[in-house]
């Protein structure tokens, strides 16, 4: 977020379950390793991305669709921790670049991470 409280860089982590779910791997060690490339990938992906003004701020956001959201508040352990609502500015991002960063496919997920990047950065 900058200093206007304006989105500038948005890195977004898509995960489905796959259309025909199989797996060959019991232990999930193939996605265990597939989601340390992901986490390293963010290391790693300043080199492709324009540097963040330095009076900029972080928020970590979860979009869900409606239906995940009504399971979280029919669970009674989730009410412990108080889910809030995105404000609308917090949401929308200038004219955003979309970078593509790590796809993987997985006998039971399909994830993907990119990254987007306001045209207004500076």
């Amino acid at each position: 977020m900058s200093s206007h409280l304006q989105p500038v860089e948005r890195f977004v982590f898509e995960i489905a379950a796959p259309v025909e779910p199989t797996s060959n791997d019991p232990y999930l060690l193939q996605v265990e390793q597939s989601l340390r490339a992901f986490l390293l990938k963010l290391n790693t992906c300043e080199a492709v991305l324009e540097k963040v003004p330095d009076d900029c701020s972080w928020i970590v956001q979860v979009h869900t669709k409606e239906v995940a959201t009504q399971t979280l508040h029919d669970q009674t352990h989730s009410q412990d921790f108080p889910w809030v609502e995105s404000d609308a500015y917090q949401l929308s991002m200038q004219d955003p670049k979309l970078v593509p960063l790590k796809t993987m496919n997985s006998g039971i997920m399909q994830m993907q991470l990119y990254a987007e990047e306001s045209s207004n950065k500076s």
